[in-house]
């Protein structure tokens, strides 16, 4: 694995990081696919009790029970992707740093128990606010606007492009939040600095990321037919197709968090050659 040295290239390398990412994801592959799944599946059972509970109240109590049960369906998992976030950073990070050391082979590092208030917020409004906002302003955009048949696909389609705009920008914001344990300010102040002159190179990761995400998507739902294919004509169960999406997902959450990691750690060499005492900076 090709470490940042000194006499590195000012600009990060955009294929010696996919490099070192995937690299790094096969040599954890089972730690980081078990604690993923297990997580997954844990989320995808709790989402499903969480409908056969509050659905049949919300008929009666709309608005209260349509708060809660978002409310309900976003605050857990918000929490046990908070856990697994900062496991499989953690573990990158320190793997990449120091892979004999102790951070670096530790399940449960007594860090995760410390309270990290950015994280928090960071959770928050990813898994819980994002998706609300998301699917509410949709909602209300289709009823101002008669139920237009192509709506969805042109706010889906803005949507994704301020996302990804905001990922050039912010890029390596959760490792940093993880590993730094700034203030919320800081967190935003810290990343714009690392990101900076190289946001070219972040594109270009994003795209060759998209490109395989696709790939990965589009090989899933072949399977996936096969799969509904072979069952004959009774196909595929509620349950059975909520535990193959979860495989799905859970095999895929670690690379964009280890490709995350990967890029925290190379931008913070490139930061210290400019700029020796960086970290001894942003750790005081």
């Amino acid at each position: 694995m090709t470490i940042l040295t000194t006499s590195a290239p000012q600009k990060l390398r955009v294929f010696d990081t996919l490099g070192q990412s995937f690299s790094l994801w096969g040599r954890n592959f089972i730690y980081l696919t078990l604690l993923a799944l297990l997580v997954q599946v844990t989320i995808t059972v709790y989402l499903g009790a969480v409908q056969d509970i509050y659905l049949p109240l919300s008929t009666k109590y709309y608005l209260t029970f349509t708060i809660l049960g978002q409310f309900l369906q976003s605050c857990v998992p918000a929490i046990l992707l908070y856990g697994v976030y900062f496991l499989i950073i953690w573990r990158s990070y320190h793997q990449i740093k120091n892979p004999d050391g102790l951070e670096a082979r530790q399940w449960l590092p007594t860090a995760l128990f410390r309270l990290n208030f950015p994280l928090i917020l960071y959770m928050m409004v990813t898994v819980s606010l994002y998706p609300m906002v998301k699917a509410y302003t949709l909602v209300m955009a289709m009823n101002l606007l008669e139920n237009n048949s192509i709506f969805p696909f042109y706010y889906s389609m803005a949507v994704n492009l301020l996302i990804f705009i905001f990922q050039l920008f912010f890029f390596v914001l959760l490792p940093l939040i993880i590993i730094e344990r700034p203030s919320v300010t800081d967190s935003i102040r810290h990343c714009l600095n690392l990101t900076r002159g190289n946001r070219l190179k972040i594109f270009g990761l994003l795209v060759i990321y998209g490109l395989i995400q696709g790939l990965y998507n589009l090989g899933f739902n072949q399977l996936y037919n096969l799969i509904d294919l072979l069952t004959g004509p009774s196909g595929l169960t509620s349950q059975q197709i909520s535990f193959i999406l979860s495989i799905q997902q859970a095999l895929f959450i670690p690379l964009p968090l280890i490709l995350w990691s990967v890029v925290y750690v190379n931008l913070t060499q490139l930061q210290q050659f400019d700029n020796p005492d960086y970290l001894k900076d942003v750790f005081e």
